[in-house]
């Protein structure tokens, strides 16, 4: 590939990643996965709310008490086994909120974190560029 033409993609390519930079609305990809992301953050706190209402109604259900008195006075709580279940309820609550909270973070910084991608590769095709342009050879580095 010539030098002339090397050059020419590099241009082209800076131009538009810097283009995709600016201007985020254009990328299809960005904004997919920020409606992606936003459905999933969506329905994992739907997830985490049942779970959390799951988990009230088995902690709830656990302190039903029935007592009798006879000769001797006694208390028994017959849905105390329900214990291991609940507790296994809020730990995945607790990971649904995770996800959660972090695919709701995704969605919002998407549009960011892609346009900062796109400047550093227009950064360093610029660079490229400039290096090709100043030396007048397919290397940066001078011959030495």
């Amino acid at each position: 590939m010539t030098l002339a033409r090397r050059t020419s993609l590099s241009l082209f390519g800076a131009g538009l990643c810097l283009i995709l930079a600016f201007a985020p609305g254009l990328n299809p990809f960005v904004g997919a996965a920020e409606r992606f992301n936003l459905d999933v953050a969506i329905a994992g706190g739907a997830t985490y709310i049942s779970l959390r209402a799951i988990n009230a109604a088995l902690s709830t259900a656990q302190e039903i008490e029935l007592g009798g008195s006879v000769v001797i006075t006694g208390n028994l709580k017959p849905l105390k086994w329900l214990e291991p279940v609940d507790d296994t309820v809020e730990r995945v609550a607790g990971v649904i909120f995770g996800v959660a909270v972090l695919t709701g973070v995704l969605s919002i910084s998407m549009g960011p974190v892609s346009a900062v991608g796109f400047l550093l590769v227009a950064i360093g095709l610029l660079g490229r560029c400039g290096c090709d342009a100043l030396f007048r050879r397919g290397s940066a580095l001078p011959a030495g």
